[in-house]
């Protein structure tokens, strides 16, 4: 149990708005604490980090990230100050910004354990509306961090060892790469908001709220997972009415923005291929 004092605080306020008040370096060794055990029992890596990543959600409710405004932004701050270091290819290296920001750090490792942890939307109160589409699901936060303090694309990143940094899902669908047109996205993104029971049968979900697109089975986005889809489709955080410079949108460009597929009266405007183990760090 965390202490009730600073608990208190964060919630009445009166913490003075500051990431570094965070007991992150307690989530961190209770984390490695329960990512321990698990392997000791005898389960595999990617089980042991399911299980301690339940000691990631417990933190997450216990100090009301989501509720939190002023946590991404100082978050991303925060990352932004890690120290890089480039491979002889000439590109960022994600193994060695761990290596030399979190092994010893325990602070920056629980930072680290937030950002890599697969349920976004406990850490975000919305993530299509007001700031929260700056660091949606679609967003890689800790590239996302040096894109936006450093302007580092996230095209100069060594992919051998990006899944270290990048959430799971988003790194699965950043490398499902299918190749359609547009009038095959239209038809997979009709297909997907169409409701077909109920007495709204025959007519549509709104694209810029529908989080789950149905029916895509037997598409050529079949075999995408949930994220995946909408970039493809352009639903959700990926509407041209939320998306911004700091999502992944495009599997072949991952700092590319692409045509909306339906032109919207909404302009969007600036906003103010082999899955990896995030558990392959040797700490």
């Amino acid at each position: 149990m965390y202490s009730k004092n600073l608990k208190k605080a964060v919630v009445t306020g009166t913490i003075k708005r500051d990431l570094k008040e965070l007991p992150l370096a307690k989530l961190s060794n209770e984390f490695d604490a329960a990512y321990a055990a698990a392997v000791e029992e005898g389960k595999t890596k990617e089980v042991a980090v399911t299980v301690a990543n339940v000691v990631v959600s417990d933190f997450c409710k216990e100090w009301s990230i989501s509720s939190l405004s002023w946590f991404w932004p100082q978050a991303l701050a925060h990352i932004g100050t890690w120290q890089l270091r480039v491979n002889e290819d000439g590109l960022y290296d994600p193994k060695s910004l761990l290596v030399d920001n979190c092994k010893t750090q325990p602070f920056n490792k629980g930072l680290y354990r937030l950002c890599m942890y697969k349920k976004r939307g406990e850490l975000l109160k919305a993530q299509t509306s007001g700031d929260g589409p700056y660091y949606c699901s679609l967003v890689p936060v800790i590239l996302a961090a040096f894109k936006k303090y450093h302007n580092i694309p996230y095209s100069k990143w060594a992919i051998d060892s990006l899944n270290l940094i990048v959430e799971p899902t988003l790194y699965e669908s950043m490398n499902q790469v299918v190749e359609a047109n547009s009038g095959e996205l239209l038809e997979c993104r009709a297909k997907g908001l169409a409701i077909k029971s109920g007495e709204k049968a025959g007519g549509y979900r709104p694209a810029a709220s529908t989080y789950v697109l149905y029916g895509l089975g037997k598409t050529i986005l079949g075999e995408l997972n949930m994220l995946g889809q909408i970039m493809y489709c352009q639903t959700w955080a990926a509407h041209p009415s939320h998306r911004n410079e700091y999502m992944v949108l495009d599997p072949n460009n991952w700092d590319k923005m692409p045509d909306p597929l339906i032109e919207e009266d909404v302009i969007a405007t600036p906003r103010s291929n082999v899955v990896g183990n995030i558990s392959d760090i040797d700490w």
